[in-house]
């Protein structure tokens, strides 16, 4: 089997070209994304690691805004899709029409 530029030199320069202005476009942009983070003063993040463990867990992993107006519908959508919920078909249409009928009382 041969590459899809075998013989067309043209189309390989284009491509070598193309991915070398993508990866310049990627770390450029990395680069000031990690100026803006320097930015930032330091702070001691080792103080109160219970408080901290209980944070992350509650509003990361457990999500908490999203499941607070006005993202209770969206954050329920949410909670479904990222814990990989399995429905049935009758299920999932259950569930559908019940979000449907929450966001039309809005």
């Amino acid at each position: 089997m041969t590459a899809p530029t075998a013989g067309d030199l043209a189309l390989g320069l284009i491509l070598v070209v193309a991915w070398a202005i993508g990866w310049g476009l990627f770390a450029a942009r990395a680069w000031r994304l990690y100026r803006y983070l320097r930015l930032g003063r330091d702070e001691d993040r080792t103080d109160r690691p219970l408080r901290r463990i209980r944070d992350e867990i509650v509003v990361y992993l457990g999500q908490r805004k999203l499941l607070k107006r006005p993202y209770l519908v969206r954050g329920i959508a949410h909670a479904l899709v990222t814990t990989a919920v399995p429905l049935s078909e009758d299920e999932a249409k259950a569930v559908a029409e019940r979000l449907s009928e929450i966001s039309a009382k809005r």
